[in-house]
């Protein structure tokens, strides 16, 4: 049969009539007996009964879910025929869970029936406890649904600097608020297993009430029992299958580098750390360690292994097996936990029901470890970086994390020169690593003198999961950096061999996308870039922002930034700020303390620039080692963070109970703005609305809410909204926001009188 939705709807609703039919048939099979005067052949046919109607259930389950994903486009045909082996096994699994759930609550209610002949209340206590264990599992996912909603409104109620101080705190006193919270996610994870197991006892009662006091099988209570059921067997965690390693094309086979195994077998031989290891290639230049089940999966960047010798490597390794090493069983149980709870725990066709029961537990069990992992990354990190003198060499030890910082220096000047783009040639190539690489190596060549001068300055961010380079290097007796040697050669045997490997991961995983990608990172941002040239590098207020953004794009660099100060030069300071923060940016990461200046300019006179511009300011600041600024940042930080969370937030929103009123804009304003819609709207755009959102006694915003013609493009839409918002966001000093008429229907802009500014058709303006 063709699996359409039809299909499989048609095949569940045949699945719940027979298991109704069921009921009847066999009331008639048993002559209405009760089950305590059942002879022998009514025994029979009550339990092919069960069997067949677990039969029907089940299948009705299942069909009600393959509908479910089909409607929600969720199974092509091409996804269900190339299932891997680990999917497969997740699927089967949560197969089981959805059978074993079922049966059980069968189980239960048939035990119910063959209690009813002790039940000398004539069904009116088992009734009373069912209707209890209705009441109690309701409350219980209501408390894991509000209560997750009513904690994470908590934590967002906080005042910013109040938290902020609070998990700065953390660190401060590492040792022992590390100790009080893993304390505290023992408890919380011992707390969710025996909900787990509550969930399993409230399901027995309820089912096996239910069979004591309803004459035959309730198939709606049964499902009901048989969810309840599934909830609390959701909470065992499986292993990982071995089978998603061979699956992940980033790992690799010993076979093929035995070289590279051999490397971080010595390592992990060095810490005890015994078990199977697999070696997962990544295109970056760090390195990592886990442990899946009793699994090490050691995650090294190909560009580490063609920038650090074979003794600097071994040193990194040494590094990651001593997180291992040291990681008491409390800590790595925890751990384990998280990692299951992150990556979906054991799903099944309802799981994201069932998970509701545990929302709330669950959020806090993340917030808990996240503050825990912040506490103990620099004892941590710092206990690690012990291990690397003592069982490998001190010297390569600190040439290993000294050109680790060298990538990071390098990586935060990119953008301030210009480069070829990836995507200019027709055909994706296989060089992007190798290029990566070629270019790290020269510019340590060029830059590390300066770039050493860095490394006494540097401050530690409150925000930081390692230590100052010179704080490690410190802990390893290295005195300067400037006097370690620094050697780009004799690297590990199976360097090269991983690098060739990556770059023919790197291209298969472009090669299909690579016309689409093509056209948006290359072809548009040239199209834009030569109409502008075009038109004689005009300096147009809304549209010059997508020219720089373009012409970065190209990896045009020095254009664009040249775009930027005409932008400052030559525009009303509202139009200018988005020169102003790109500019500020640029200088920032050519260590130019000016540019903090110009971030600040543009972050306190649009919101917009608020998250990322005191990003950067903070990182430079703690790079460049400029303790005056970051003291000043910090509290700016503070204070615009909380003008964000209490005022700004709520210009992008529009909802029901919202303080709005007509607005009436400055004379010749709205007029302006009008016409600038109607010269691009493209005859989509059917009415616009403008009201007045309160946010606060000092602060609003005028809102325009845009409604376009019911036949007309999405993509049409898509495009004038964009214009229009970067039209307001320069065209006056003023707060404005902007909606589609479509996404705040439910407000009702339009009962407010005076509302509709713009009608297509008529002369109402």
């Amino acid at each position: 049969m063709k699996k359409t939705p039809q299909k499989y709807l048609a095949a569940m609703i045949i699945c719940l009539v027979v298991s109704f039919l069921l009921i009847f048939i066999t009331v008639f099979a048993t002559g209405g007996r009760d089950t305590n005067e059942f002879t022998g052949q009514d025994t029979l046919s009550f339990i092919i009964f069960i069997a067949l109607e677990a039969v029907s259930l089940l299948l009705a389950f299942f069909f009600a879910f393959r509908q479910g994903r089909l409607n929600n486009g969720q199974m092509p045909r091409a996804e269900r025929a190339t299932k891997t082996k680990s999917e497969k096994i997740a699927a089967v699994r949560g197969m089981i869970l959805n059978i074993t759930a079922l049966i059980t609550a069968l189980a239960g209610a048939v035990v119910g029936m063959l209690l009813q002949k002790y039940d000398t209340t004539d069904g009116f206590a088992p009734f009373c406890i069912f209707i209890a264990g209705v009441v109690i599992a309701v409350a219980a996912l209501l408390f894991g649904i509000i209560g997750k909603k009513r904690f994470v409104a908590k934590l967002n109620n906080k005042n910013i600097g109040d938290m902020q101080q609070y998990i700065v705190s953390h660190r401060e006193e590492a040792e022992k608020a590390s100790r009080e919270k893993l304390a505290r996610l023992k408890k919380l994870h011992r707390r969710t297993d025996c909900y787990a197991v509550m969930l399993f006892l409230l399901a027995f009662v309820i089912s096996v009430s239910a069979g004591m006091f309803f004459e035959t099988v309730n198939v709606a209570i049964i499902f009901a029992c048989a969810f309840l059921f599934l909830a609390s067997f959701s909470r065992i965690r499986f292993s990982v299958p071995e089978a998603v390693f061979d699956e992940d094309d980033c790992y690799v086979d010993e076979k093929d580098f035995s070289e590279l195994y051999a490397l971080v077998r010595k390592a992990a031989d060095a810490l005890g750390c015994e078990g199977k290891i697999r070696v997962a290639l990544l295109s970056n230049c760090n390195a990592g360690i886990a442990k899946i089940s009793d699994i090490y999966s050691v995650q090294l960047g190909v560009i580490m292994l063609n920038a650090f010798t074979k003794d600097e490597l071994y040193s990194v390794l040494i590094h990651e097996f001593a997180h291992m090493a040291v990681e008491d069983k409390d800590s790595e149980k925890e751990g384990k936990y998280l990692n299951w709870l992150l990556t979906g725990g054991t799903p099944h066709y309802l799981s994201a029901l069932t998970e509701k029961f545990y929302s709330r537990s669950d959020t806090e069990y993340q917030f808990e470890f996240s503050l825990y992992r912040y506490a103990v990354a620099i004892l941590k990190e710092t206990a690690a970086d012990r291990y690397m003198s003592e069982y490998g060499d001190a010297q390569k030890a600190a040439s290993s994390l000294l050109k680790l910082k060298y990538y990071e220096f390098f990586c935060w000047e990119k953008g301030t020169y210009d480069e070829k783009c990836i995507f200019e040639g027709e055909e994706p190539t296989k060089d992007v690593v190798t290029n990566e690489i070629s270019l790290f190596s020269d510019a340590v060549r060029e830059r590390a003198e300066e770039w050493n001068s860095m490394i006494d300055v540097e401050i530690l961010s409150r925000s930081a999961s390692h230590p100052t380079l010179k704080m490690r290097l410190e802990a390893l007796g290295i005195a300067d950096a400037g006097k370690l040697k620094i050697c780009f050669e004799d690297f590990c045997p199976d360097a090269q061999k991983a690098l060739d490997y990556m770059e023919e991961l790197i291209y298969k995983s472009r090669v299909d996308s690579y016309t689409d990608e093509r056209k948006e990172y290359y072809l548009e941002p040239k199209e834009t870039v030569e109409q502008w040239e075009n038109d004689g590098k005009l300096l147009i207020a809304q549209e010059y922002s997508d020219v720089v953004s373009a012409l970065r794009q190209l990896g045009r660099v020095k254009e664009a930034y040249e775009l930027c100060d005409r932008a400052i030069e030559q525009l009303p300071e509202t139009a200018a700020l988005f020169g102003y923060f790109m500019k500020g940016c640029f200088m920032l990461h050519c260590y130019d303390e000016e540019g903090i200046d110009y971030v600040y300019k543009a972050i306190e006179n649009n919101s917009n620039y608020i998250d990322e511009g005191l990003s950067v300011i903070g990182e430079y600041c703690c790079l460049a080692g400029k303790q005056d600024r970051l003291d000043y940042y910090r509290e700016k930080a503070v204070e615009l963070a909380q003008k964000e969370k209490d005022i700004y937030s709520k210009v992008s929103v529009l909802e029901k109970g919202d303080n709005l009123a007509a607005e009436k804009l400055p004379e010749g304003m709205l007029v302006k703005i009008l016409d600038y819609i109607k010269s691009i709207d493209k005859s989509s755009v059917k009415r616009v609305y403008l009201v007045r959102k309160t946010i606060t006694e000092e602060f609003f915003t005028s809102a325009f809410v845009i409604e376009y013609d019911s036949d007309s493009d999405d993509e049409i839409q898509q495009e004038v909204m964009y214009k229009i918002f970067k039209y307001l966001d320069t065209c006056d000093d003023w707060q404005f926001s902007l909606f589609s008429y479509e996404d705040v229907r439910n407000v009702k802009v339009e009962q407010i009188e005076g509302s509709c500014v713009y009608e297509k058709g008529t002369e109402t303006e």
